[in-house]
């Protein structure tokens, strides 16, 4: 049997985090795997917005339904809850302003899938003490580096918003990291809900980030 790759392993292991049988909209959504991944485990539809062309002809390729735009196109038109889900994966780091998206994620959802790069974890405070060197600065430049992200920070951020964080799954998925995922995590996923909507803004300010490359650890 052929060894599964670590991309297609970590899609894989979030497709129990979406509703049985429900639909999905992936944000960011690259070649589409995670959509592929998330149809092979039971979605009853599961769309795309991308930006990069290559990345939207991969998905028309196998046969996906996929938005060329940006997150800011790609939301607009939806209506409010017109998805069970709506997914951003490894990207939510990489926003200068992250707020309006979850926003309009929990607006276009009934619930919202995020997974970021975990800050918290032994190794980076191991990697600062150690070097005098944040972790996730960029070795070949001064400019500002993703955001820093642990799972206190989220669970501050959500609790003064309205957002109820209903599930915390750690990667790499093992009995440390579940019992303690904020030091053991090396990447966490999570599942948001809000049951106020937002605000619609009359003038929203547009998102800006190249939704073509995701994050990688």
């Amino acid at each position: 049997m052929s060894e599964i790759d670590p991309e297609t392993q970590f899609y894989r292991s979030l497709t129990v985090l979406l509703p049985p049988h429900g639909t999905l909209l992936d944000l960011a959504c690259g070649d589409g795997l995670f959509l592929r991944e998330a149809l092979a485990h039971g979605a009853k539809v599961a769309e795309g917005v991308e930006i990069s062309p290559s990345g939207v002809l991969a998905c028309v390729q196998t046969g996906l339904t996929v938005h060329h735009g940006d997150i800011t196109e790609g939301l607009t038109t939806y209506p409010d809850r017109s998805f069970d889900c709506v997914s951003l994966l490894r990207t939510l780091e990489l926003f200068e302003k992250p707020e309006p998206v979850l926003d309009e994620m929990l607006r276009v959802g009934h619930s919202a899938l995020v997974s970021f790069t975990n800050f918290g974890h032994w190794s980076q405070s191991v990697q600062r003490w150690t070097t005098g060197i944040l972790p996730g600065s960029a070795p070949d430049r001064l400019g500002g580096p993703a955001a820093r992200l642990t799972l206190p920070h989220l669970r501050r951020y959500c609790a003064g918003h309205g957002i109820q964080i209903d599930r915390v799954f750690p990667v790499p998925h093992t009995f440390l990291s579940s019992t303690w995922p904020r030091r053991f995590a090396v990447e966490i996923a999570v599942v948001l809900s809000r049951k106020e909507l937002p605000a619609r803004p009359i003038d929203p300010e547009p998102i800006q980030l190249p939704l073509g490359v995701k994050k990688t650890v």
